[in-house]
Formats: structure tokens, C-alpha cells, sequence
């Protein structure tokens, strides 16, 4: 009897989801979530010192040296950070559009999540309907992960992303018109220009789904598409090979192939578990919009069968799935792991959950589904059918709402060298970075960056270089090793010294020689 009330409920639960004004409402909520989720606080979020630190910090040294084939840091190519020039033009081309700041910094990979918002629209408005495009990009504009080392920081991540997005998008229509092939290797390219070795991720399900569909694309289209991923690769390849021969590539291979596959002494994070990933899903609450797409899927082929999906649908589900367990799989099986690696599943997460969503929609109202069903699968495929329908809108709202306290609780950023609270009081000035030993050491990426932002510039000379100086256009920057006792730590610094300390931030202590007046309102 309870069943039957259920049934009755969502006889006018479903339609109303259908409707326009349902549509409507639920498209500004989406567009909202997208907007402020991307741009909401990214000015002034904490730089945090890792990979988009020091993607900033060789980004601006390409502008001011016009060299943009080559990465450097402080000035000397740098063979720490061996990635194509994608992952650093990016951000070029955020500091061109709103200048050397965070912003500027971050902006590109904040547009990366919009534009893979809106193709995730309209491909899924398209193939399924109003319903699949809102449920598919309301998943992807609240998932978690674009919070930390993607799409709200400067790191190449978002955009290597957006190219893998893209190279799945372009597949799938590949399969109704060949021609889009080539723009599907073009894209890989891209994703390596982007993220080297990592793009195996993308190519290898590619080349899954173009052997398993040979003779719809034969060799002709196979081979003019290989032409156009190989192209853009090579030509960066001779750019580089002559700007400093093979010294790169070495690197390249050791850290970024060898280090991230095999367990050799170049590898980082060696030794976890095999389900890492998952475990890191499990408490992101990752799993749970995969468990609903999977529970979807299988118990619409049980009730419906092969009627369940359209063609259209089928396809997109398949190669979304292909990428999605291909990301997850491979980087499980390498020896070194990152919580952000399998971040590129979840763009192919929301083609999944929308077409799986739209195809329930779709079934028990089609015209083959009354044959050959019982009564009782047509009653638990109904039930079902709501359950999808609801857990889909709970989790995107229940997902922005996390997303709206991440942006108003994030911690903002307060370098030493913040350009909001010092604007051009550092310009020109020269930074002699050192240790509580007075030796000199580079200071931290994060630091390095906000003091190009600064237009200061690094001087490498020690304690005892810096007092012979003359002139007051220097500062000496002191790294403590605890930031708990750096306060205490830096005011022992100065009156040993005979200094004058003029701002503290985290480990950091900014100090210089001239008579100015005690900061005691320490920062």
C-alpha cells in the first residue's frame, strides 16, 4: 500500500521536473553555482607553496623575458618542473588579460571550469534532453574537486582537463561523423603539451574505442588524425630540442614518466596503496554520484533491457565511462599518487549521471516499455526512476552549499609580499632571502611569487652581504623553520642583528637597516 502511495507521489514528481519553470529555475541555479564557485574569493585565496607557486613564478619569467618556449625559475631553466609550455602559457595568458596578480594567476583555470561547464550543457541538452543537461553540469559545478589544485588555482591541472574533456567530446561525435578524429588527436596533443605523460590517461581509451570502431573510421582518417597530434608535439619537441638539446627530455622521462610509473628513486608520494583513490573518494563523498550513476545504469538494464538507452546516449555513456575508469585505473595502478590525479574523471562523471538520468526519464514512458515487463519490474522501475531523480537534485544542492562554505571560509591569502596591503611599497627594491643562520636560501614559491607580483627582485647574497649594503632600497627576508615560535624567533633576529623587523607572516620575517618604526602589531 505504501508503495502504491510512492508510485502515486512521483506519477506527479516526474512531470514536474519536466516542466519549463522547473527548467528555468534549476538554470540559474546551475549558472549561479558555476560563477561563484569558479571566481567566488579567487583574488585573494591563500597561495599555498606547491606546483601553482612555482607555475607562477616561471610564467612571469617567460613575460618578462620574452622567452616562451623555455620555463625557468629565478632565471635558470628549470629541470624540477619538467612540463610542455602549455601549463605555463595559461597562466601567461591570465597575467596579459587582468595583470601579475592572483587573479591573473588563476583566471584561465577558473574559465577552463565554465567552458567544460557549458559543453557539458549543451552536448547533454542535446543528446538527452533539459533534465540530463541540468543534472550532468549541476554534478560537475558542485563536486568537490575543483577546490584544491584545479579549477580555482594556478595550476595546469584545469586546463589539461579542459583538452581531455574535449578529446572525449570530440570522440563521441567522431562516431557520427569521422571528421571530427583529427580534432580528437589535436586535443591529446594539447592534453601532453599540457601535462606530458599524463595524457596516457586520455589516449589510451581513445585508442580503446577507434580499434573497437575500426571500420567506421579506417586508415585514411586514422592516419590523417595521428598527423595532427603528432604535429603540434613535434614542433614543440624541435623548439626545445634547440633551445637546450636533450637535457629536458632526460628530465622529462626520469621524473614525469619513470618517476610517476615505476617505483625508481625519482618518484614522489611512492608507496601507497593501490586504493588510494577510492579511499580518497570515499571521503570527498565522491563515490556516492558514481554509485547513483552505477546503480542507474545496471538496474535499468535489468528492468528495461536493451530498450533503456538511445543510440545517442548509449554512445556518450560508453566513451564517458571508457575515460572515466581509464583515469581512475591507470593512475591506481602507478607508483606515485596525488589526490588531484584523477581529478580529470570527474569531468566525465556528469556526461555519465546526465545521460543515465535522462534515459530514466525516458523509459517507462517509451513505447516499448509496457512489452514484455512484468508489473512488478514496471512498479520497481518507477520507484527507482524517483529515488535517481531526487538523490540528483539533493546532491547538487547539498554540493553547493558545501561549495558556498568552502568560499566564505577559505583562508586568505597573507604573504608577506601582499600586494593589496603594500601595492607598490616593494617595487624596485631588492630581497636578500636568508636563513635564522643568516645563509642565504631561496625563499618559499609562494613568497618567490607574491615578490615578483611586487616587482621586487631576489638578490643571492647572505646575512653578512647585506649589512655591508648600502642604501635604503633593501630588505632582508628571514625563513624560520617553526611557524608556531616565528614571532618570537624573528624579534630575537632583529635585536640581534641590530634590525628593524617590519612584518611577519607565517615562517616568514621581512626585515631592513633604516630607522622605521617598530611593526607591533604583528601580522
Amino acid at each position: 500500500m505504501s508503495a502504491m502511495r510512492f508510485l502515486n507521489y512521483s506519477k506527479k514528481i516526474v512531470p514536474l521536473l519536466e516542466t519549463k519553470s522547473f527548467f528555468i529555475i534549476g538554470l540559474i541555479f546551475v549558472i549561479a553555482a558555476i560563477f561563484f564557485n569558479s571566481f567566488g574569493g579567487l583574488s585573494d585565496s591563500m597561495l599555498r607553496n606547491w606546483d601553482e607557486s612555482r607555475h607562477g613564478v616561471s610564467a612571469y619569467e617567460m613575460m618578462t623575458s620574452s622567452n616562451y618556449l623555455v620555463n625557468t625559475y629565478n632565471g635558470e631553466n628549470d629541470y624540477w618542473n619538467v612540463k610542455p609550455v602549455f601549463s605555463f602559457w595559461n597562466i601567461v595568458a591570465g597575467y596579459w588579460l587582468f595583470g601579475q596578480n592572483l587573479f591573473g594567476l588563476r583566471c584561465i583555470s577558473a574559465f577552463s571550469f565554465v567552458l567544460i561547464a557549458a559543453v557539458t550543457f549543451a552536448v547533454l541538452y542535446k543528446t538527452g534532453g533539459r533534465f540530463a543537461a541540468l543534472a550532468g553540469t549541476a554534478f560537475f559545478a558542485v563536486s568537490p574537486s575543483h577546490f584544491s589544485h584545479s579549477f580555482r588555482s594556478g595550476d595546469p591541472d584545469a586546463f589539461f582537463i579542459l583538452w581531455g574533456f574535449l578529446a572525449a567530446i570530440t570522440l563521441y561525435y567522431s562516431n557520427r561523423n569521422r571528421k571530427w578524429l583529427p580534432a580528437t588527436a589535436f586535443c591529446l596533443a594539447m592534453a601532453f603539451l599540457t601535462k606530458s605523460f599524463h595524457v596516457g590517461v586520455f589516449a589510451i581509451p581513445t585508442v580503446i574505442w577507434v580499434l573497437f570502431h575500426w571500420k567506421r573510421y579506417g586508415i585514411k582518417y586514422v592516419a590523417i588524425s595521428s598527423a595532427a597530434g603528432i604535429m603540434p608535439v613535434a614542433i614543440w619537441a624541435v623548439g626545445r630540442y634547440c633551445a637546450d638539446g636533450l637535457t629536458f627530455f632526460d628530465w622529462m622521462l626520469k621524473l614525469d614518466l619513470f618517476g610517476r610509473v615505476a617505483r625508481m628513486e625519482y618518484s614522489e608520494n611512492k608507496g601507497v596503496h593501490a586504493f588510494f583513490y577510492f579511499v580518497k573518494m570515499s571521503r570527498e563523498l565522491t563515490l556516492i554520484p558514481v554509485l547513483i550513476t552505477v546503480t542507474a545504469a545496471l538496474a535499468g538494464f535489468a528492468i528495461y533491457k536493451k530498450k533503456w538507452l538511445s543510440p545517442e546516449i548509449k554512445d556518450l555513456f560508453c566513451i564517458s565511462s571508457l575515460f572515466f575508469v581509464s583515469v581512475i585505473l591507470l593512475f591506481s595502478l602507478c607508483s606515485a599518487k596525488a589526490p588531484w590525479y584523477i581529478y580529470p574523471a570527474f569531468a566525465m562523471l556528469p556526461l555519465m549521471m546526465g545521460t543515465a538520468v535522462q534515459a530514466w526519464l525516458d523509459a517507462p514512458a517509451g513505447p516499448d516499455s509496457s512489452q514484455n515487463i512484468s508489473d512488478g519490474k514496471k512498479l520497481i522501475g518507477d520507484i527507482f526512476q524517483v529515488i535517481i531523480l531526487l538523490s540528483v537534485i539533493a546532491w547538487s544542492i547539498g554540493g553547493e552549499l558545501k561549495s558556498v562554505r568552502r568560499v566564505f571560509l577559505r583562508t586568505v591569502n597573507q604573504d608577506i609580499f601582499n600586494q593589496e596591503n603594500n601595492k607598490a611599497q616593494y617595487a624596485g627594491t631588492e630581497i636578500f632571502s636568508v636563513n635564522a643562520d643568516g645563509n642565504f636560501v631561496m625563499p618559499p614559491q609562494s613568497t618567490f611569487l607574491m615578490m615578483r607580483f611586487a616587482k621586487a627582485s631576489l638578490r643571492q647574497g647572505d646575512l653578512t652581504e647585506y649589512t655591508r649594503r648600502n642604501g635604503k632600497d633593501a630588505y632582508l627576508l628571514c625563513t624560520f623553520e617553526d611557524d608556531d615560535h616565528a614571532t618570537a624567533e624573528a624579534r630575537k633576529f632583529a635585536d640581534k642583528h641590530n634590525l628593524t623587523l617590519v612584518r611577519i607572516a607565517d615562517e616568514n620575517a621581512l626585515y631592513r637597516k633604516s630607522p622605521l618604526s617598530y611593526n607591533t602589531n604583528v601580522q
